[in-house]
């Protein structure tokens, strides 16, 4: 159920106009490829906090997938009345199934987001996540990413890096390395040339096939 709608956007692809009223950034004009996100936000809500995250997140993600010409842009964020707390499977399947629209990315804004694989830490307490990409186990052409509120500004990049077919990485200079590190600093991170050529050919294979539409 919709508790409030801040940008509302219907459709796919270009007929759809980028979300009015929100301050975060538009698909870049030199990016040959652009995608609308639909942001589905759970749990506490605050308008300048959520514009604050996604206008970071975006924008992290924007420059991390410039090399391969793709950007992105918000063209919802609505908030939703479900269980903000992702405990289980269920819950991330939960998630996308009533909310899949072809031609768009999905994006959950959560509270908590629980480790199914490692669901205990060595102290005892509940192991949390900062994103995960997450492919519906009924239907698996359908996927989503969805994100804790704890999540630095790197995650939403990290998380369509899965989205477009990219696995974790152990190259130091990727953002698909998710071993801790302090060098090279997060700044100098990104996608290395391997990987973008990796998502070139799955963003070519999604949108030939009309999984995401083109905002132009």
């Amino acid at each position: 159920m919709l508790g409030w709608l801040v940008v509302l956007a219907l459709g796919a692809g270009p007929e759809t106009p980028p979300g009015a009223g929100l301050d975060t950034p538009r698909c870049a004009e030199a990016a040959k490829h652009c995608y609308g996100l639909r942001v589905h936000r759970l749990g506490v809500t605050d308008a300048t906090w959520d514009e604050a995250f996604l206008r970071a997140q975006l924008t992290h993600a924007r420059q991390l997938f410039a090399p391969i010409d793709t950007s992105f842009e918000i063209v919802l964020v609505d908030h939703l009345d479900d269980q903000p707390v992702i405990r289980s499977r269920a819950d991330r399947d939960a998630l996308g199934h009533r909310r899949y629209t072809r031609g768009f990315i999905e994006v959950f804004v959560v509270d908590e987001l629980d480790d199914v694989d490692e669901p205990i830490d060595i102290t005892g307490e509940t192991r949390q996540l900062r994103g995960v990409h997450w492919r519906d186990r009924a239907s698996r052409d359908h996927r989503w990413v969805i994100v804790s509120r704890i999540a630095p500004e790197h995650v939403l990049a990290h998380e369509l890096g899965h989205y477009f077919s990219l696995p974790h990485g152990t190259d130091p200079y990727s953002v698909m390395n998710k071993a801790p590190r302090a060098d090279p600093p997060m700044a100098e991170r990104g996608f290395v040339v391997a990987e973008q050529k990796k998502m070139r050919r799955a963003e070519a294979r999604m949108r030939s096939s009309g999984y995401l539409v083109p905002r132009r």
